[in-house]
C-alpha cells in the first residue's frame, strides 16, 4: 500500500471516530491495523496515523498525495 491508502483509511476512522470513540474495541482495530501497515511498509509511522484517526483536526490536514 502507498501513503494515498493509509491516508484514505485514517479518514474513514476519523470520519466514523465519535461514534465509536468509547469502544476498547475501536482502539485494538486501529493497533491491528497499525501492525498491519508496519508490517506492509516499514516506513509506515504508527504514531502519524494514530493521530489522524483519532485527532479532530487532523480531518483538515489530511491531503490526498
Amino acid at each position: 500500500m502507498t501513503r494515498k491508502h493509509y491516508i484514505a483509511i485514517a479518514r474513514i476512522i476519523n470520519d466514523n471516530l465519535w461514534e465509536l470513540r468509547n469502544s476498547n474495541n475501536f482502539l485494538d482495530f486501529v493497533q491491528s491495523l497499525c501492525a498491519y501497515f508496519a508490517e506492509d511498509n516499514e516506513r509506515f509511522d504508527s504514531d502519524k496515523f494514530r493521530f489522524a484517526c483519532f485527532d479532530e483536526s487532523s480531518k483538515h490536514n489530511l491531503k490526498n498525495d
